[in-house]
């Protein structure tokens, strides 16, 4: 389990995860007919440093984003790429490319921050989402909130006892419960040979009509 783990991690891409998510943004917002198309394309590049062909790359992936450039634009690009200050942490990646924490979330990013929620909020909004998520999954198996768990209610102190004494009553009164046998299963338990006529309603037959039976 151990090795597939690290099996697993050692194959993972960010570099190659990343460009998805600028390509699923740039098509989102609708980033080719834009001005600043070339925005999400330096973007694209700088995580594409191991191409042997930048420029056939940069054309490739501007038709992923939904539109079309020359050669020369993609020269362009793949220059002001080279030369321009990178942006490639998650928060400053998104601030360059407009990302909002509603996009965010909508496209299921996960290599690109927000412009609008930061990443220490972003963290305590997944720890709330988590902690949801597991209260639904009590929910659903029959458990109880916290709320109205004997260490919120503390039904021992409106009976003026201590919590040892209360749970001692409760456990005898709920022993005593399981262990009385009811009627019907102690009638049960007996030979109907034995049982007397008159438990299940009827009047015992006199000896003369016995014997004319």
């Amino acid at each position: 389990m151990v090795t597939a783990l690290k099996r697993q991690r050692k194959s993972f891409d960010f570099t190659a995860k990343r460009r998805r998510e600028i390509v699923l943004h740039a098509r989102h917002v609708g980033a080719m007919d834009t001005e600043d198309l070339s925005q999400w394309l330096v973007a694209w590049v700088w995580h594409n440093r191991k191409a042997k062909d930048q420029i056939w790359s940069v054309m490739e992936a501007a038709k992923r984003m939904g539109g079309k450039i020359t050669e020369a634009e993609a020269s362009s690009v793949t220059e002001e790429a080279s030369i321009c200050r990178k942006h490639l942490t998650a928060d400053n990646l998104a601030r360059v490319l407009g990302v909002t924490y509603a996009q965010r979330q909508h496209l299921r990013l996960t290599t690109i921050g927000s412009v609008n929620v930061k990443k220490r909020a972003r963290k305590e909004l997944r720890k709330r989402s988590c902690r949801l998520r597991k209260e639904r999954m009590r929910r659903a198996r029959g458990m109880r909130p916290q709320s109205q768990s004997l260490s919120a209610t503390q039904p021992w102190k409106q009976l003026g006892m201590s919590r040892r004494t209360w749970e001692r009553h409760r456990n005898r009164a709920r022993d005593a419960t399981l262990s009385a046998p009811s009627f019907h299963t102690l009638v049960a338990d007996v030979p109907m040979s034995v049982v007397p006529c008159w438990v299940f309603g009827r009047r015992p037959m006199s000896e003369n009509s016995a014997r004319a039976a």
